[in-house]
């Protein structure tokens, strides 16, 4: 099997699985089962991968392919119940074009909108799908070990700055919450974000010792894209509108590393 029949195979099964999820959303007339278990997808592509590689006799199972299927289940897992926002900003107009096709039975069009989003999926996660073909050694690497505490820090930084947000959302319950200052927030505007980032820093790392390890490169330049030009604006934009004082905020404390990035 050749990397390209590899991907092919990896894009219909996770397409499959989001008109699954488009179709169950649909009957349900729920909007937000959607928005809850889109990232599940990348929990059963990522695992699927490696059977697809056993199964084709590619290459055999590392250990630094099961420990980053592993990183990922837990991402995915956190993804389901957590990162709200980040799932309205990039999902909100797809829903909206859904509902309109739905509405016109423009089906086609359904299919077709789903399948620009299944790639853009594969294009994020593509750096863990070519690991899942081949890996490289099965040993762990220096390398390896500094991936595993950028992904471990970015996941730490995001699950502690989402729990300091809950507590102050429910410090202020039932009067309007001010903007949050405290903790991670008083050096990044979006602390959440930049966990994530960092998440994906590390499985970029942990792609680099692979055979197609250049291939990341591409995933970490699409994941950048979207949290800067369309999930971060999109956030900023909501919380100008929310807070007076927001664009001081912005003027004191960094984007996510800096006051521009």
């Amino acid at each position: 099997m050749s990397i390209f029949e590899f991907f092919v195979a990896i894009i219909f099964l996770n397409y499959i699985s989001l008109i699954l999820l488009i179709i169950i959303s649909i009957r349900e007339k729920s909007p937000r089962l959607f928005l809850k278990y889109f990232f599940g997808s990348v929990i059963v592509i990522t695992w699927s991968a490696m059977i697809i590689q056993q199964t084709a006799e590619v290459s055999y199972i590392s250990n630094r392919q099961i420990l980053c299927n592993l990183l990922i289940s837990i991402w995915g897992i956190k993804a389901i119940y957590l990162n709200k926002y980040l799932k309205i900003a990039l999902f909100s107009g797809f829903l909206e074009e859904v509902k309109d096709n739905i509405l016109d039975k423009n089906y086609l069009n359904i299919l077709f909108s789903a399948f620009k989003l299944s790639l853009i999926q594969i294009l994020c996660f593509s750096s863990i799908i070519s690991l899942n073909f081949i890996s490289a050694s099965s040993g762990l690497t220096l390398l390896d070990a500094f991936a595993l505490i950028v992904c471990v820090l970015g996941l730490t930084i995001e699950l502690k700055s989402l729990s300091s947000l809950q507590s102050h959302l429910k410090k202020a319950f039932p009067a309007k919450a001010s903007l949050l200052k405290e903790g991670l927030w008083k050096f990044s505007r979006h602390p959440h974000y930049l966990g994530q980032l960092l998440f994906f820093l590390g499985l970029f790392f942990f792609g680099l010792g692979t055979v197609n390890g250049l291939a990341g490169l591409v995933a970490l330049i699409a994941v950048c894209y979207l949290f800067h030009v369309i999930i971060i604006p999109e956030n900023e934009k909501k919380m100008s509108n929310k807070f007076d004082n927001y664009h001081q905020y912005t003027q004191s404390t960094s984007r996510t590393f800096t006051k521009r990035i």
